[in-house]
Protein backbone atom coordinates (compact mmCIF):
# COMPACT_ATOMS: atom_id res chain seq x y z
CA UNK A 1 0.00 0.00 0.00
CA UNK A 2 2.68 2.42 0.76
CA UNK A 3 4.13 2.18 -2.81
CA UNK A 4 0.84 3.50 -4.10
CA UNK A 5 0.96 6.61 -2.13
CA UNK A 6 1.52 9.80 -3.65
CA UNK A 7 1.62 8.44 -7.21
CA UNK A 8 -2.30 8.62 -8.25
CA UNK A 9 -2.10 5.19 -9.08
CA UNK A 10 -5.89 4.01 -8.54
CA UNK A 11 -5.34 -0.05 -9.81
CA UNK A 12 -2.05 -1.98 -9.79
CA UNK A 13 -1.86 -5.15 -11.96
CA UNK A 14 -0.50 -7.82 -9.46
CA UNK A 15 1.14 -10.69 -11.07
CA UNK A 16 1.35 -14.72 -9.59
CA UNK A 17 4.27 -17.04 -10.40
CA UNK A 18 2.47 -20.44 -8.72
CA UNK A 19 3.32 -22.14 -7.05
CA UNK A 20 5.78 -18.93 -4.98
CA UNK A 21 3.07 -16.65 -5.55
CA UNK A 22 -0.85 -17.26 -5.97
CA UNK A 23 -3.86 -16.27 -7.84
CA UNK A 24 -5.70 -17.04 -4.19
CA UNK A 25 -3.47 -14.86 -2.38
CA UNK A 26 -3.81 -12.08 -4.99
CA UNK A 27 -7.48 -12.46 -4.65
CA UNK A 28 -7.50 -12.40 -0.69
CA UNK A 29 -4.98 -9.20 -1.51
CA UNK A 30 -7.63 -7.53 -3.78
CA UNK A 31 -10.43 -7.95 -0.98
CA UNK A 32 -8.65 -5.92 1.32
CA UNK A 33 -7.60 -3.29 -1.49
CA UNK A 34 -9.47 -2.85 -4.30
CA UNK A 35 -6.73 -1.46 -5.95
CA UNK A 36 -5.33 -4.62 -6.44
CA UNK A 37 -6.30 -6.46 -9.77
CA UNK A 38 -4.96 -10.03 -9.58
CA UNK A 39 -3.81 -12.54 -12.76
CA UNK A 40 -3.62 -15.75 -12.43
CA UNK A 41 -1.13 -18.37 -13.48
CA UNK A 42 -1.04 -21.56 -13.53
CA UNK A 43 1.07 -24.43 -11.69
CA UNK A 44 2.60 -26.77 -14.03
CA UNK A 45 4.13 -29.64 -11.93
CA UNK A 46 0.76 -29.60 -10.17
CA UNK A 47 -2.40 -29.16 -12.00
CA UNK A 48 -3.54 -30.58 -15.48
CA UNK A 49 -6.90 -29.41 -15.72
CA UNK A 50 -6.12 -25.84 -17.04
CA UNK A 51 -9.20 -25.56 -18.45
CA UNK A 52 -11.06 -25.89 -15.43
CA UNK A 53 -8.87 -24.32 -12.85
CA UNK A 54 -8.49 -20.76 -15.46
CA UNK A 55 -11.97 -20.56 -15.51
CA UNK A 56 -12.87 -20.79 -12.21
CA UNK A 57 -10.16 -18.24 -11.48
CA UNK A 58 -12.03 -15.94 -13.91
CA UNK A 59 -15.13 -16.09 -12.34
CA UNK A 60 -13.62 -15.53 -9.04
CA UNK A 61 -12.16 -11.94 -10.41
CA UNK A 62 -8.68 -13.02 -12.06
CA UNK A 63 -7.92 -10.43 -15.24
CA UNK A 64 -5.56 -12.17 -17.04
CA UNK A 65 -3.22 -15.14 -17.15
CA UNK A 66 0.74 -14.29 -16.56
CA UNK A 67 3.13 -16.78 -18.25
CA UNK A 68 6.77 -17.11 -16.96
CA UNK A 69 9.28 -19.21 -19.32
CA UNK A 70 12.65 -18.81 -16.92
CA UNK A 71 10.99 -19.50 -13.41
CA UNK A 72 7.90 -22.12 -14.73
CA UNK A 73 10.87 -23.91 -16.59
CA UNK A 74 8.67 -23.57 -19.29
CA UNK A 75 9.47 -22.75 -23.47
CA UNK A 76 7.12 -20.89 -25.20
CA UNK A 77 6.38 -22.88 -27.63
CA UNK A 78 6.09 -26.02 -24.88
CA UNK A 79 3.00 -28.08 -24.77
CA UNK A 80 1.62 -26.54 -21.32
CA UNK A 81 2.18 -23.22 -22.09
CA UNK A 82 0.48 -23.81 -25.53
CA UNK A 83 -3.03 -25.60 -23.77
CA UNK A 84 -2.54 -23.02 -20.79
CA UNK A 85 -3.33 -19.82 -23.55
CA UNK A 86 -5.72 -22.33 -25.59
CA UNK A 87 -8.13 -22.83 -22.35
CA UNK A 88 -7.72 -18.74 -21.46
CA UNK A 89 -8.17 -18.01 -24.74
CA UNK A 90 -12.17 -17.86 -24.37
CA UNK A 91 -12.40 -15.29 -21.30
CA UNK A 92 -10.79 -12.97 -23.96
CA UNK A 93 -8.58 -11.32 -21.51
CA UNK A 94 -4.97 -10.76 -21.71
CA UNK A 95 -1.70 -12.96 -21.32
CA UNK A 96 1.40 -11.68 -20.14
CA UNK A 97 4.61 -13.14 -20.93
CA UNK A 98 7.99 -12.56 -19.18
CA UNK A 99 10.17 -11.67 -22.64
CA UNK A 100 14.36 -10.99 -22.40
CA UNK A 101 17.16 -13.21 -20.65
CA UNK A 102 17.42 -12.59 -17.31
CA UNK A 103 19.09 -14.36 -14.03
CA UNK A 104 17.16 -15.07 -11.51
CA UNK A 105 19.41 -17.43 -8.86
CA UNK A 106 22.42 -16.09 -6.96
CA UNK A 107 26.00 -17.28 -7.18
CA UNK A 108 25.79 -20.57 -5.61
CA UNK A 109 22.42 -21.40 -7.53
CA UNK A 110 23.36 -19.83 -10.63
CA UNK A 111 23.87 -23.70 -11.64
CA UNK A 112 19.75 -23.99 -11.64
CA UNK A 113 19.60 -21.62 -14.77
CA UNK A 114 18.52 -23.21 -17.80
CA UNK A 115 19.15 -21.11 -21.59
CA UNK A 116 16.39 -23.36 -22.71
CA UNK A 117 13.62 -21.33 -20.29
CA UNK A 118 15.52 -17.88 -21.33
CA UNK A 119 12.14 -15.45 -22.15
CA UNK A 120 14.04 -16.19 -25.82
CA UNK A 121 11.88 -13.76 -27.68
CA UNK A 122 11.87 -15.51 -31.25
CA UNK A 123 10.50 -18.67 -29.56
CA UNK A 124 7.92 -15.97 -27.74
CA UNK A 125 6.93 -14.77 -31.68
CA UNK A 126 5.50 -18.55 -32.33
CA UNK A 127 3.57 -18.76 -29.60
CA UNK A 128 1.54 -15.00 -30.09
CA UNK A 129 1.27 -15.89 -34.07
CA UNK A 130 -0.18 -19.54 -33.31
CA UNK A 131 -3.21 -17.50 -31.38
CA UNK A 132 -3.74 -13.95 -32.92
CA UNK A 133 -7.07 -13.57 -31.45
CA UNK A 134 -5.21 -13.86 -27.69
CA UNK A 135 -4.25 -9.89 -26.62
CA UNK A 136 -0.15 -10.96 -25.54
CA UNK A 137 1.66 -8.06 -23.69
CA UNK A 138 5.30 -8.79 -23.96
CA UNK A 139 6.58 -8.17 -20.31
CA UNK A 140 9.38 -5.19 -19.57
CA UNK A 141 9.12 -4.95 -23.28
CA UNK A 142 12.71 -7.52 -23.21
CA UNK A 143 14.14 -5.58 -20.87
CA UNK A 144 18.26 -5.41 -22.55
CA UNK A 145 16.42 -7.28 -25.90
CA UNK A 146 13.84 -3.98 -26.50
CA UNK A 147 15.13 -3.45 -29.86
CA UNK A 148 14.80 -7.38 -30.91
CA UNK A 149 11.47 -7.15 -29.39
CA UNK A 150 10.71 -3.61 -31.58
CA UNK A 151 12.00 -5.94 -34.40
CA UNK A 152 10.25 -8.91 -33.86
CA UNK A 153 6.81 -8.59 -32.23
CA UNK A 154 6.34 -4.76 -33.34
CA UNK A 155 4.50 -5.97 -36.37
CA UNK A 156 2.05 -8.52 -34.39
CA UNK A 157 -1.16 -6.19 -33.47
CA UNK A 158 -2.33 -9.04 -30.64
CA UNK A 159 0.98 -7.67 -28.92
CA UNK A 160 1.37 -4.88 -26.27
CA UNK A 161 4.76 -3.84 -24.20
CA UNK A 162 4.95 -2.72 -21.04
CA UNK A 163 7.51 0.30 -19.72
CA UNK A 164 8.74 -1.50 -16.80
CA UNK A 165 12.39 -0.77 -16.29
CA UNK A 166 12.59 0.59 -19.76
CA UNK A 167 14.00 4.29 -20.60
CA UNK A 168 12.05 7.38 -21.82
CA UNK A 169 14.06 7.37 -25.24
CA UNK A 170 13.46 3.41 -25.19
CA UNK A 171 9.46 4.09 -24.54
CA UNK A 172 9.56 6.34 -27.75
CA UNK A 173 11.08 3.54 -29.49
CA UNK A 174 8.13 1.71 -28.60
CA UNK A 175 5.45 4.06 -29.01
CA UNK A 176 6.55 4.96 -32.22
CA UNK A 177 7.02 1.09 -33.51
CA UNK A 178 4.03 -0.30 -31.51
CA UNK A 179 1.38 2.61 -31.43
CA UNK A 180 0.14 4.66 -28.78
CA UNK A 181 -2.30 2.08 -28.20
CA UNK A 182 -0.19 -0.72 -27.41
CA UNK A 183 2.77 0.17 -25.24
CA UNK A 184 1.22 0.13 -21.52
CA UNK A 185 2.73 1.64 -18.41
CA UNK A 186 4.44 -1.04 -15.94
CA UNK A 187 7.12 -0.96 -12.40
CA UNK A 188 7.57 -4.28 -12.19
CA UNK A 189 7.11 -3.42 -8.37
CA UNK A 190 8.63 -4.30 -5.78
CA UNK A 191 11.69 -4.77 -7.95
CA UNK A 192 11.00 -1.48 -9.59
CA UNK A 193 9.64 1.56 -8.43
CA UNK A 194 6.40 2.92 -9.68
CA UNK A 195 7.66 6.20 -8.77
CA UNK A 196 10.35 6.22 -11.53
CA UNK A 197 8.62 4.47 -13.70
CA UNK A 198 5.92 7.01 -13.88
CA UNK A 199 8.98 9.65 -14.19
CA UNK A 200 9.85 7.63 -16.90
CA UNK A 201 7.03 7.60 -18.90
CA UNK A 202 6.33 11.00 -18.42
CA UNK A 203 9.54 12.13 -20.01
CA UNK A 204 8.76 10.03 -22.96
CA UNK A 205 5.43 11.84 -23.02
CA UNK A 206 7.20 15.18 -23.39
CA UNK A 207 3.93 16.82 -21.80
CA UNK A 208 1.35 15.06 -24.31
CA UNK A 209 -1.02 14.74 -21.99
CA UNK A 210 -3.15 12.63 -23.99
CA UNK A 211 -0.05 9.83 -25.04
CA UNK A 212 0.25 9.99 -21.16
CA UNK A 213 -2.98 8.72 -20.10
CA UNK A 214 -3.35 6.86 -23.34
CA UNK A 215 -0.15 4.46 -21.65
CA UNK A 216 -0.70 5.20 -18.32
CA UNK A 217 -4.39 3.94 -17.95
CA UNK A 218 -6.41 3.65 -20.52
CA UNK A 219 -4.47 0.83 -23.22
CA UNK A 220 -5.04 -1.10 -19.67
CA UNK A 221 -8.44 -0.12 -18.67
CA UNK A 222 -9.79 -0.98 -22.44
CA UNK A 223 -7.62 -4.79 -22.44
CA UNK A 224 -9.25 -5.04 -18.61
CA UNK A 225 -12.57 -4.35 -19.83
CA UNK A 226 -12.59 -1.76 -16.93
CA UNK A 227 -15.20 0.36 -17.54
Amino acid sequence: QDSLEDTDIVGSVCLPIPPYVTFEALRDAAGKDDRVIPFTGIDFNAEKDFEGILKSDVKDGAMGLKLHPNIQKRSYTSSDFFNAVESFAPSTLPVLIHVGSSSYYARKERHRENPAFGGDITSAEKLVKAFPGVRFIAGHAGLYEVNKVIQTLGKHKNVSVDTSFQSPGYIQKLIKSFGPDRVLFGSDWPFGTRRSALKAVKAACRGDGSLEKRITYENAAELLKIQ
